[in-house]
């Protein structure tokens, strides 16, 4: 029995040799098997016992390649991200701010900087007295305008939160007069077109103003 003993560990041992060179082995596809059956060993002992050791080992190894594209999105403006609270003096007039236009959509923001260029360009300076607002800061200031002047006036100037366009990132006050008058005469090809009569520096972003501003509206409709 130890000659069969002896055998079956050299089946075991030959056995392992193979698995560790299917391990080794290049694939030139995507999915490769190896298969190997191998030792069939006879063996005899002293008592003319028969032992027969059959294995067969089949490996299947397979690989799968992907390809990932990163998508890129501009993200759009958080509602509930405060937008800055006043900023430098406006150059034009002290009166106003010129505000960063920090929280913006990004379209918005890209904007806003050719418009500034290209009327700094022809002598003229354009503020950005208020842009980027979050709910709370609209509410606060829907809650003034109701104390001061009634919600009939309130719904006609600042509009609640939900209906606001500075909250969804696209709207910009524009100061001084000579300023919004500037940008009002592009005709939206910055994208930013005037959208109230009864709001000379409120101008908002769309990719379709550029080809032409809609009508105005007599007030916002709160």
């Amino acid at each position: 029995m130890r000659s069969a003993r002896t055998a079956v560990h050299a089946v075991w041992a030959a056995l392992v040799v193979i698995l560790a060179g299917c391990g080794t082995g290049t694939h030139d596809a995507a999915t490769s098997t190896v298969t190997s059956t191998v030792l069939s060993t006879q063996l005899e002992t002293s008592t003319t016992m028969e032992t027969t050791v059959s294995v067969s080992v089949e490996v299947s190894t397979s690989v799968e390649t992907s390809t990932s594209v990163a998508v890129v999105t501009a993200t759009a403006p958080d509602p509930d991200t405060p937008g800055p609270v006043g900023g430098a003096a406006c150059p034009a007039d002290p009166s106003y701010y010129d505000e960063a236009p920090t929280g913006l959509d990004p379209s918005v923001i890209a904007a806003w900087q050719r418009a500034t260029a290209d009327a700094a360009a022809q002598g003229v300076t354009l503020c950005l007295h208020d842009g980027k607002r979050s709910r709370q800061q609209q509410l606060d200031t829907f809650d003034d305008y109701v104390a001061q002047y009634g919600e009939a006036a309130a719904h006609q100037y600042v509009l609640p939160p939900e209906k606001s366009a500075h909250v969804a990132g696209w709207a910009i006050d524009v100061q001084p007069a000579s300023a919004s008058s500037w940008l009002e005469a592009t005709n939206g090809s910055y994208g930013l077109c005037r959208m109230y009569d009864n709001e000379a520096w409120h101008f908002e972003w769309a990719a379709t103003f550029e080809l032409g501003c809609p009508p105005r509206r007599a007030a916002p409709e709160g």
